[in-house]
């Protein structure tokens, strides 16, 4: 599948990948809603390195070689601090918990639908979650943006810490 257009092209410095893996999301049947389907997608998970830069002063110096110029710091910052050399892996668990909160959203979508999953979501277009404000049970709140494209699912977020 092809990337979306809005992390593509132009846009490809502002997004890196973080996690990649398959995860089951389920949906009721057209025939009934009492015999769920489990369907295995690839999510693609992406942190958004501008956003990103306002709460990790490890992303400044990788943002500006991407030619972007990092935000203001923010209050929340990420706990513990990132302290490598190289600051996307520590993305990687974070990448992992932004593809289940979007598997089990498309889960719960699906469940509610009465004729199938066909009709919930759109290929190539993007559905932003409204969880920022959510403090997630790892501590952690995430803005995560999905791109629906029916075998893989695209995710790009940010995140940060509430102490």
């Amino acid at each position: 599948m092809p990337i979306p257009k809005d992390l593509d092209g132009n846009n490809a410095n502002k997004y890196a990948e973080v996690w990649r893996g398959q995860m089951n999301v389920t949906g009721a049947t057209r025939s009934s809603r009492t015999s769920p389907r489990v369907f295995n997608k690839t999510f693609i998970t992406y942190i958004e390195i501008f956003e990103q830069t306002a709460h990790d002063s490890a992303l400044n110096g990788f943002s500006q070689r991407r030619g972007i110029e990092p935000r203001r710091a923010h209050r929340g910052q990420v706990a513990p601090a990132n302290n490598a050399n190289n600051p996307l892996p520590y993305y990687v668990p974070h990448g992992q918990y932004a593809a289940s909160m979007v598997s089990a959203f498309i889960t719960g979508k699906w469940e509610q639908t009465v004729n199938g999953n066909s009709n919930t979501f759109v290929r190539n277009s993007k559905q932003t979650l409204t969880s920022q404000s959510q403090r997630q049970p790892n501590g952690f709140c995430y803005d995560i943006t999905m791109y629906y494209e029916g075998a893989e699912i695209h995710v790009v977020f940010h995140c940060y810490s509430v102490t």
